[in-house]
């Protein structure tokens, strides 16, 4: 069985350490500095407009794309999982920018991105693909561009199950589903499921 490969990104907003697997190789996200993890293993990346001291990679100010936009570069592109720490919160547009960022980075890579507040798993990013999830409780589905998907198994609103549905893009028409154990996702571009009601660390 393949080992997954896994890594985390840590940025500048609030976080929980206790989340973080500080084992594991780490993007800091400029700002991300500051919360002085106890990291194995770490490159950052950013304009120093938020940290305290200059990062490895150290960007100019003058640039025409985030932080994160530049930092979604250096991973290697084979990962399975990409845990997101510190980029969940404050700004509406810089959440809209961090999941627009991630989803247009994820078009063409396999890598599903878990992103976290302070308090817990807000949502994910998923790749194309099929998708085995287990979970219990609210969900809703978004994707940033019109694409057909089909989703089925435990959970209370079925779609596009004898053959995928377009799900329009920006639309309410993924709001507000409710898983009650195991479903199977399929989509064909990237796709975001947020958890409304998620235990901390679901």
């Amino acid at each position: 069985m393949k080992t997954k490969i896994i890594k985390n990104i840590v940025g500048p907003l609030e976080i929980n350490p206790s989340f973080i697997n500080q084992n594991l190789s780490t993007l800091i996200v400029d700002g991300g500095k500051n919360h002085k993890l106890n990291l194995k293993e770490s490159l950052s990346i950013g304009d120093s407009d938020s940290s305290f001291s200059p990062c490895d990679i150290q960007l100019s100010k003058a640039k025409d794309a985030s932080d994160l936009y530049y930092a979604l570069k250096e991973l290697d592109g084979n990962e399975d999982i990409v845990d997101c720490y510190g980029l969940y919160g404050k700004r509406l547009d810089h959440q809209m920018m961090v999941i627009g960022d991630i989803n247009n980075y994820n078009k063409e890579k396999i890598t599903i991105f878990n992103i976290y507040s302070k308090y817990r798993l807000e949502l994910s990013i998923l790749p194309k693909g099929s998708h085995k999830l287990n979970r219990k409780g609210l969900f809703s589905l978004l994707t940033l561009r019109n694409q057909k998907i089909s989703i089925s198994g435990e959970i209370k609103y079925k779609f596009g199950v004898n053959s995928p549905d377009t799900l329009v893009a920006l639309s309410s028409h993924g709001l507000s589903n409710e898983a009650f154990g195991e479903f199977t996702l399929t989509c064909y571009s990237p796709l975001v499921i947020f958890y409304p009601d998620n235990d901390p660390k679901a």
